[in-house]
């Protein structure tokens, strides 16, 4: 009964990405023409998008006006670069690999000069399951405000361990865990091989884990 529950779940999660990708397809030729319809189909484009990359900066920089404006630049790069776009892999790791450049190429220039949002861990997962990690449920509103501090404060933890991975280890954590992107695609954006991206993440929830450990 689980394994057909597990196949019936695969089907819709491949189902619902093929959907994803065909709607994408539709906007980003629209947005491609350019003039007025062009922009309200890239303006759909971002609405649909704007969290998600906003929420993984933000676990990738210090605070959240630098995830802020990586944000917006990310989005004005992909508008201005939609031309060179050519479908060769989906939008939406063409948007990462944009994000995950900008943000190397900005923190290069800050090394080079003298001078949050809750995530869930989710254990759920057959992968996840094997390393043990903490699934962090959202805040109930009905559990009482004391219920709702401890929830907030052992987010906040997570977040505070989750900045101190390397940043090899951070960056294909929150491409996995908290965006949900699939192995092939995060290696796509890291121009990695798959089996490194793998075992990257098992590196990094390990180490996550131990980090936590002390907490819980």
């Amino acid at each position: 009964m689980q394994e057909e529950t597990r196949v019936s779940m695969g089907k819709a999660q491949i189902k619902n990405a093929a959907r994803q990708a065909d709607e994408d397809y539709v906007l980003v030729t629209q947005a491609q023409r350019r003039g007025p319809a062009a922009r309200e189909a890239f303006g759909r484009l971002t609405l649909k998008y704007q969290d998600r990359i906003y929420n993984a900066l933000l676990k990738l920089l210090p605070n959240r006006e630098d995830a802020l404006d990586l944000a917006q630049e990310t989005f004005l790069k992909a508008f201005e670069g939609l031309k060179g776009f050519k479908g060769k892999s989906k939008f939406s790791t063409w948007l990462w690999t944009i994000a995950l450049n900008l943000r190397t190429s900005k923190w290069r220039a800050k090394r080079a000069s003298p001078v949050t949002e809750g995530l869930s861990v989710d254990s759920s997962r057959a992968d996840d399951a094997q390393t043990g990690l903490p699934k962090i449920a959202p805040v109930a509103p009905d559990k009482g405000p004391a219920h709702r501090v401890e929830a907030e404060e052992l987010n906040k933890i997570v977040e505070d361990e989750i900045h101190a991975l390397p940043m090899d280890y951070r960056r294909v954590l929150v491409l996995r865990d908290v965006q949900g992107l699939e192995y092939g695609e995060i290696g796509r954006v890291l121009k990695l091989p798959e089996g490194t991206v793998k075992s990257r993440l098992h590196r990094a929830r390990l180490e996550l884990r131990t980090r936590l450990d002390k907490y819980l």
